[in-house]
């Protein structure tokens, strides 16, 4: 999903609880929807900058971008200055109560949330059921981090990326992994790592082997639900997104 998709997901069940707690009598104040969405596009680019084998020829020299955190929570210094007692009725609103709760299922992965609270109404709104709303964390969760992993597993990209690591040595970096390198660049001689690395992925191929083995790993992660899994999985998202801009406009 793209990362202004996940904003807007974030940020209309953002909405969607505040409007529930106003009702409530109590005040929450929704995220901004800008500052959520350059906040995800950063920590995308930063994601893809440290993972994949990188070109810095037609893409730009990456090693200089930071991972950005999403906003502040508004609410926080506000709810820091309640007591004890207050704390406990305002979440309890929020969130429900925390032994009552409904699970949700996809990639081999349970998530609990509270049956009650704004937000897990705000999410019934959004995504059709609190099931539903769990199944579609855990797809935006795991779902990239357990391809990568599975594509470090292909026997190609293990060759080529020691391959990598070969080349590197000669150059005069020691580095193990492709991730180390744009880590280490980050702070120390970027544009000379980024250089070397340029070259050393493009001398072993790594680029277009991992990506080849990181979309095959995308699909068999995704199978591990079954076809009609998958196909509910994404129409789930998609039914939310457009749930998302209609409640939002209302």
């Amino acid at each position: 999903m793209l990362p202004e998709d996940e904003a807007l997901l974030t940020f209309s069940e953002s909405v969607l609880t505040s409007r529930c707690m106003t009702q409530l009598g109590f005040t929450f104040v929704a995220f901004d929807y800008e500052s959520l969405k350059s906040s995800y596009q950063a920590s995308a680019r930063a994601a893809n900058y440290e993972r994949f084998p990188y070109d810095s020829v037609s893409e730009g020299i990456p090693y200089v971008q930071t991972v950005e955190p999403l906003p502040e929570d508004p609410n926080a210094a506000r709810i820091a200055s309640m007591s004890e007692e207050e704390r406990t009725v305002y979440g309890d609103a929020l969130q429900g109560f925390i032994t009552d709760r409904v699970a949700g299922q996809a990639l081999g992965v349970t998530l609990e949330t509270p049956r009650e609270g704004c937000v897990s109404e705000a999410r019934v709104q959004i995504y059709g059921s609190l099931e539903n709303a769990m199944a579609s964390l855990i797809v935006s969760s795991n779902l990239y981090n357990v391809a990568h992993q599975g594509a470090r597993l292909s026997p190609e990209v293990a060759s080529a990326l020691e391959s990598w690591i070969g080349c590197m040595a000669a150059s005069g970096y020691d580095y193990e992994d492709f991730t180390q390198a744009r880590q280490a660049a980050k702070a120390n001689d970027a544009l000379a790592i980024a250089s070397a690395d340029s070259q050393c992925v493009e001398a072993a191929n790594l680029s277009t082997l991992y990506r080849a083995a990181y979309e095959a790993a995308l699909r068999d992660t995704l199978e591990i639900d079954g076809r009609a899994g998958v196909d509910a999985l994404v129409q789930v998202r998609r039914n939310a997104l457009s749930r998302a801009k209609d409640l939002l406009s209302s």
